[in-house]
């Protein structure tokens, strides 16, 4: 049946119909096995799992008999197609007779938590719709956060929104008539979200679906005022995925909400030594980069996180409230129309939304954000607004392919400052503390390192126990420099600081492998490779065969045994290479 909360939202909304033309739903033709299945890519490695983990089960024509009960006027739908997927999510598009286009969505059992996942992604739509009423989120039509009902998924019903995904035209984005309206426009939205400060970390959720304790307290901080959503709405557990990951999904672990950023850490670090206790010799862990590393060093490693936590969080109020941001601002994620300028239409997915620390949730969203490394002609120095490309006596000398992408990088770089003007000048006029530009745009190393220890904590088994290290050696260093001391707060020995940084380096062969095939596989074979060896299902035979010539070229310009070792060891494509977000969380 209905989620108790949907029921509710279709008596508000839409109006009652007689039971004789409910009953009036056309059975539909198409074979709901087609849609079960991954299609369109393939993985260069793990194939056979990472296809496993997003196949989907549901009824069809159950999901199409729920359509047609909120869309009046129609008796049927007509067509179901897919319309994308992403790492945890698959979505249809269904039109009714009477021409109405709706989405349906599908998570992954890799995505989150069972029920919580759903209700906080539909409570969180609906709070920023109500509150802020010029932000284009899609309206939910219908949802159920449990598998026992009719269409036998947890799924989201929404209304279709009209548009093209950024990442189909983000070269014509980065254009000068239409970076200045799309950085308006999410400088904006960011803005506007993180001006709320809410009581607790968690996530949010409708009054009704957390406990009666839950209940009693507050949406918003002392200060905040008080409106619709104050009632509606609550905060409550969290539902980053990091807390319910492979075993994680069945200990009793504290998964909020919280008072305060140092209770947050607290239940970070709780959750992966109590994991690293109960599991650190399962399969799962022997598999992961960190099982190079002794349990022992990791819960020795989490010990020097809770030593230096208070030194490391930031002691500014404005970087310790709790406060909301969209979990995953790319180009795949928002949705355009027109051309000079472009207008954004909807801001997609937000599945996993939760209420963090500034530190984690005000960050350059990716569709501006450079990673180190990965300009070639341009230098981008944000701080003091200067890009350096090249001369149009260096253009001359590259080829046209080249030239072609110097010019995407200048844009690149100017979309980034513009993003960076438009923060700083809107933190001035709403009289928001500067320090929260300065932590998004990395300006100072020690809000820098708070931010990179809240993300190492979770990740001391899958990235490796060097990152952890490197945060905290990092910092033990900065901290004596910025403040003069000679002695640090926890005085490693030189022998664990050298090899430590030793296998930091070691740890990133992998990575640095894999990105210069990916670079080859797309400037000699045109193969675009993405996240975890995702390729496009008809480039795939071809990547396959490109992966083994490489891989022999490599091995074969290494003269010695203990080379090749590592070779073989790090090559990122192959199977069994650890994947987190093939991660059951069910």
């Amino acid at each position: 049946m209905l989620h108790r909360a949907t029921i509710l939202t279709l008596m508000r909304r839409c109006p009652q119909r007689p039971m004789s033309s409910l009953a009036q739903v056309s059975s539909y033709p198409l074979m709901s096995s087609d849609l079960f299945e991954t299609a369109g890519m393939r993985w260069l490695y793990n194939d056979l799992l990472q296809r496993e983990r997003r196949r989907i089960e549901f009824n069809a024509k159950e999901l199409c008999d729920a359509i047609v009960q909120v869309i009046p006027g129609s008796s049927q739908c007509v067509s179901i197609s897919r319309l994308s997927e992403g790492t945890y999510n698959r979505l249809f598009k269904l039109t009714t007779d009477n021409g109405f286009n709706v989405v349906a969505r599908f998570p992954f059992p890799t995505a989150g938590p069972r029920q919580l996942l759903t209700q906080s992604e539909v409570a969180t739509m609906d709070f920023i719709r109500t509150k802020f009423e010029d932000l284009p989120i899609p309206k939910v039509l219908a949802w159920s956060a449990t598998h026992e009902n009719p269409i036998g998924s947890e799924y989201i019903i929404m209304e279709f929104c009209e548009g093209t995904t950024l990442g189909s035209c983000h070269r014509e984005a980065m254009q000068k008539g239409n970076l200045g309206t799309l950085a308006r426009a999410t400088s904006k939205m960011q803005l506007q979200l993180a001006s709320l400060s809410f009581s607790q970390f968690g996530s949010i959720y409708y009054k009704e679906d957390v406990s009666s304790e839950l209940q009693s307290r507050p949406l918003y901080s002392s200060g905040e005022i008080e409106d619709i959503c104050a009632e509606r709405f609550r905060i409550g557990p969290s539902v980053d995925r990091l807390f319910y990951r492979s075993q994680r999904a069945h200990m009793d672990l504290d998964r909020g909400p919280w008072l305060d950023v140092k209770s947050y850490l607290h239940a970070i670090v709780d959750c992966e030594t109590t994991w690293i206790r109960e599991y650190s010799s399962s399969p799962n862990a022997r598999a992961q980069p960190g099982s190079r590393e002794p349990a022992e060093a990791h819960l020795q490693a989490y010990d020097y996180v809770l030593k230096l936590a208070s030194h490391i969080l930031p002691s500014e109020p404005c970087l310790n409230v709790p406060t909301l941001n969209h979990p995953d601002l790319h180009p795949g994620n928002i949705l355009v129309q027109g051309s000079q300028p472009m207008s954004i239409t909807a801001l997609l997915d937000w599945q996993g939304t939760c209420v963090r620390p500034p530190l984690e949730n005000f960050t350059v969203p990716r569709i501006f954000s450079i990673r180190d490394g990965s300009l070639k002609y341009v230098a981008v120095d944000v701080e003091n607004s200067k890009l350096k490309s090249p001369t149009p006596k260096g253009l001359a000398a590259l080829s046209e392919d080249e030239q072609a992408r110097a010019s995407f990088e200048v844009q690149r770089g100017l979309g980034l400052m513009l993003y960076a003007r438009l923060i700083r000048q809107a933190l001035t006029e709403q009289g928001m503390p500067l320090v929260l530009y300065e932590a998004m745009f990395d300006s100072l190393p020690l809000l820098t390192l708070a931010r990179n220890l809240l993300w190492a904590s979770f990740r001391s088994y899958e990235d490796g126990l060097s990152n952890l290290y490197h945060v905290l050696l990092t910092w033990n260093y900065e901290f004596c420099t910025t403040n003069n001391l000679d002695g640090a707060p926890i005085p490693f020995p030189e022998e664990v600081i050298e090899d430590h940084f030793d296998k930091l380096e070691a740890e990133r062969v992998s990575d640095k492998l894999q990105m210069a095939i990916a670079r080859r596989l797309i400037s000699e074979c045109g193969i675009q490779v993405v996240a975890e060896g995702e390729v496009r299902e008809e480039d795939y035979e071809r990547a396959r065969k490109e992966l083994d010539e490489f891989r022999t070229l490599f091995l074969d310009a290494v003269e010695s045994d203990d080379e090749k070792a590592v070779i073989e060891r790090e090559w990122p494509f192959q199977d069994g290479k650890w994947v987190i977000t093939a991660e059951k969380c069910v």
